[in-house]
């Protein structure tokens, strides 16, 4: 049980640290205790290894809150240097519950002071495995890949700060409720994680959206509209985020070299939504298509984005201005 458990936690570490899974292995090398007034100075105790996993089994503490600090980040022009904070579930929470922090071997760290209560956390070696003459994944080397993306991102204008990814699949929502990002492929999830870091401060939703292609000799067109909208955390916000309806475009989201819509090539419908769930018709037909989407957008300008919805959604934007008297939002 265990096992299975840790192998769970390793693969969520890849995908959070941006590495191959397959290529990511555990060494347990060291158990550790804190009672109350105990903590860790700031310092980094790995060499020879890709970094490190802690895993809290239930304890039950106050205080000693974890900070990794990242060294890719240095720049003489920044004031401060940027770290992450983790409570590991400091009060209740942790005293029924695993919880696990992970960092690259050149992240500094340190522990604060147990306020109260004592905290049990296993330590585990990351080991990666190296393939030809590829340099062992740090913070420097995996910020560097994740630059570009980052920059393009922020690099967007307000009404464009929104980025759909196609899926080509569809995953159902029972199996998205609750789960989440965790619920997607391997594959899926790697760039979904990529969203999430490039866009350190933009939301990361899951949409399920359906097409119908309809296909005649005067011919096609298109209908496409969005079944159901998942947070990365796996709650249903359709309703929440029903400006996304009118907002998404999708017949203008280029995939690869081709266009998500169907379109007629020699009364053929070709289609990157995926395999067709159902097909009425021969010369008046009607293909109908649903697939899975990421969609990450920039909340900062959500304001901007519905605007893109149309009239309704222009004047549901100025009835909050008169009522609100927030003439900032123009």
């Amino acid at each position: 049980m265990w096992g299975e458990s840790l192998k769970k936690i390793v693969e969520t570490v890849a995908f959070k640290l941006g590495v191959n899974p397959s290529l990511l292995t555990a060494e347990l090398d060291g158990l550790l205790c804190m009672e109350k007034g105990g903590y860790i100075e700031r310092k980094n105790d790995d060499e020879d290894v890709m970094g490190s996993l802690l895993i809290q089994l239930p304890s039950k503490f106050s205080g000693g809150e974890l900070t990794i600090y990242n060294p890719a980040a240095e720049d003489d022009d920044q004031d401060e240097e940027e770290s992450f904070k983790f409570t590991l579930g400091a009060g209740e929470e942790a005293a029924y519950s695993c919880h696990f922090a992970c960092r690259f071997s050149d992240c500094e760290y340190e522990m604060a002071k147990l306020r109260s209560g004592s905290r049990v956390l296993l330590r585990y070696s990351l080991h990666y495995k190296q393939v030809g003459a590829k340099v062992m994944p740090t913070a420097g080397v995996v910020n560097e890949s994740r630059t570009l993306l980052e920059e393009s991102l922020y690099g967007l204008p307000p009404a464009d700060r929104m980025v759909v990814l196609p899926l080509v699949k569809e995953y159902d929502g029972l199996t998205l409720v609750n789960s989440g990002v965790k619920a997607l492929s391997r594959s899926h999830r790697k760039k979904a994680e990529a969203l999430l870091a490039a866009g350190a401060d933009w939301e990361l939703l899951i949409v399920n959206a359906k097409l119908v292609h309809s296909c005649s000799y005067g011919g096609h067109s298109d209908d496409t509209s969005i079944i159901e909208v998942f947070d990365e955390s796996g709650s249903l916000v359709t309703e929440e985020m029903s400006w996304l309806t009118e907002t998404i475009d999708f017949s203008s989201i280029e995939h690869d070299d081709g266009m998500l819509i169907a379109l007629d090539n020699e009364y053929v419908c070709v289609s990157n939504w995926g395999a067709c769930k159902s097909r009425s018709g021969v010369y008046n037909s009607k293909q109908t298509y649903q697939s899975t989407f990421l969609l990450s957008y920039d909340p900062e300008f959500e304001t901007e984005l519905k605007c893109l919805g149309g009239c309704e959604e222009v004047a549901e934007v100025c009835k909050k201005i008169v009522v609100t008297r927030d003439y900032e939002l123009l």
